[in-house]
């Protein structure tokens, strides 16, 4: 009889320990991972060699289970790019962590090992990081940004990089700003596209010069991108851009070697093109060279590079027109890294796929998979 109770314990604490916990938000970096849960607190896995998880420890190259981050004040959002993390909390301060090569996050270190103030001059509303500069929105909906600036990706009229955040020159009614490898794009009010920096692929989205396959000129202003309806959402890769339109479907430009325009061919394209198949999206991520749209049934298809199965289709072939993964719970919101995704469902699961040889994955082991699986 005890014994027979004993084992009924033992099943009942295996059974609540594989219960998964619950998230409200997630950001995925190149290699690492970071999401809040629906009690408000920040945990981070992934590639730590730069810090980038935000423990405090610099001795651990990764960790492969999600990670409290101590922070001691509410979050209002979280987010990731490259080896570097950012968080804004509800009383408008911000802290960053991660590689620092750059100094994007501060004049000092080259790696910090956990949250740190970084002072701004501003409240920054929406903040996006890349992997060499940064840009965030302002309450009035102007914007500023930082960091790397050769292709003139700051949008502040030079190719002069810099320390601190700087305006993006002649632009107001931003309602969302994105950081691509070596460009940027905004979205106005309007539902207007603009990009600049670098359009060597087309990834500003305004074509190339008359007899021209490529662009060598850098632009160091927002350019308008040529769209057919209203944008409501955008999302920039390494080298590609995408919109969601008010129509509900998706329009991407730029470098397309891997077929992440999802336009059924790898050839690039300077002009948008709408992705094949897909008229009833609601929602869209870009990760390096890969991207995902969530429909209106709340399933989700992917398109693009796929050597680590970071397009969730179960194989790890590389495709030119979206795919469906295989979840067959309600997505929310997806976010995509490097060679990984994410998705959130819409009873907080979570649910990562794709490289995992940072432990980026949050699954606890290092062990690449094509096929959804839920964080703990």
């Amino acid at each position: 009889m005890k014994v027979g109770f004993i084992l009924l314990l033992l099943g009942i604490t295996s059974v609540q320990a594989q219960v998964p916990r619950t998230w409200q938000h997630m950001d995925l970096g190149s290699t690492h991972t970071c999401a809040i849960s629906t009690y408000g607190q920040l945990s981070c896995w992934g590639n730590n060699y730069s810090g980038e998880v935000g423990v405090g420890v610099s001795d651990v190259d990764f960790f492969n289970t999600p990670q409290n981050v101590n922070i001691r004040h509410s979050i209002y959002s979280v987010d990731l790019g490259g080896t570097h993390a950012c968080l804004t909390l509800t009383n408008g301060s911000v802290k960053c962590w991660g590689g620092n090569r750059r100094h994007l996050l501060g004049p000092d270190l080259h790696r910090i090992i956990s949250p740190t103030d970084y002072e701004l001059d501003d409240i920054p509303n929406k903040m996006s990081i890349g992997h060499d500069h940064a840009c965030y929105i302002l309450a009035d909906k102007t914007a500023k940004c930082w960091g790397e600036n050769f292709y003139g990706q700051l949008g502040t009229g030079s190719t002069n990089p810099r320390l601190y955040p700087q305006a993006v020159l002649n632009e107001q009614g931003i309602e969302q700003i994105e950081t691509g490898g070596n460009f940027s794009c905004l979205l106005n009010d309007s539902g207007q596209v603009k990009c600049w920096g670098n359009n060597y692929f087309g990834q500003l989205g305004i074509g190339f010069p008359p007899w021209r396959v490529q662009d060598t000129r850098s632009y160091l202003l927002p350019q308008t991108v040529g769209l057919e309806s209203r944008a409501i959402k955008i999302s920039t890769g390494k080298f590609f851009a995408c919109a969601l339109m008010e129509n509900n479907r998706v329009s991407c430009w730029g470098n397309n070697q891997y077929g992440q325009l999802g336009i059924g061919s790898r050839h690039n394209s300077a002009l948008p093109q709408y992705v094949d198949l897909i008229d009833n999206a609601v929602d869209l991520a870009a990760g390096d060279h890969h991207a995902c749209a969530v429909l209106s049934d709340s399933s989700l298809q992917c398109w693009g590079n796929n050597q680590y199965g970071q397009l969730g289709n179960g194989n790890d072939i590389t495709q030119e027109r979206p795919v469906n993964v295989d979840i067959s719970q309600n997505i929310h919101s997806i976010s995509l890294g490097k060679q990984h995704s994410c998705a959130l469902l819409n009873n907080g699961v979570m649910k990562c796929w794709g490289d995992n040889i940072n432990g980026q994955l949050g699954i606890g082991n290092n062990v690449t998979t094509s096929v959804p699986q839920t964080v703990y």
